[in-house]
């Protein structure tokens, strides 16, 4: 469980930095458009993830340019496990602007939901406890903030997914990136 969680973890991180770099180059056109129109209308949410702290400290980026400068991580919270198909399923039940034939392409691409038989049906052989797949960091951000939550940020999500089950920088053993190069 604990490792599946991990591999979760990973594929969001890597997922993350990839939108991150997308969405640097269209947020700052969008973002005042994205705020007012999305969060405004939405229809929140109980979620009974439990939330565990993740201690801050520093650690040194994985893309830097100045490899002698660390960033610096407060102590924040995150969600037990990724979002599952069930909970994402319930959001777009209750917020219909989400839904994968309702929303606005600048929120998202072909691929938002492609797994989904329609706007609210799982695939038949999708388990209701797996992570949700092809979700936007729009369409992400919208659910956090429907149950009272937020996304990581960049730093966080980078400076948690450097971790293993016991170490908290474990980028320097040999298991831990094996097992990375074994997700490719």
């Amino acid at each position: 469980m604990r490792r599946r969680f991990l591999i979760g973890l990973l594929v969001v991180f890597v997922t993350t930095l990839c939108l991150e770099a997308c969405t640097k180059q269209a947020s700052v056109r969008y973002e005042t458009t994205y705020k007012t129109a999305k969060h405004r209308d939405l229809v929140h949410l109980t979620s009974d993830t439990k939330m565990v702290e993740i201690k801050g400290g520093k650690y040194l980026p994985f893309y830097t340019t100045n490899k002698d400068s660390l960033n610096q991580v407060n102590s924040f919270l995150i969600d037990e496990h990724p979002v599952t198909n069930a909970q994402f399923l319930a959001f777009v039940k209750k917020n219909p602007q989400w839904r994968r034939s309702q929303i606005k392409s600048l929120y998202t691409d072909s691929t938002y939901l492609k797994d989904w038989v329609n706007d609210t049906t799982l695939p038949e052989n999708a388990l209701p406890d797996s992570p949700v797949c092809y979700v936007s960091w729009y369409a992400a951000s919208a659910y956090a903030k429907a149950v009272g939550k937020r996304l990581p940020t960049m730093d966080e999500w980078e400076f948690m997914a450097m971790a293993d089950e016991t170490t908290s920088n474990a980028r320097k053993k040999k298991e831990y990136s094996d097992a990375i190069v074994n997700l490719y």
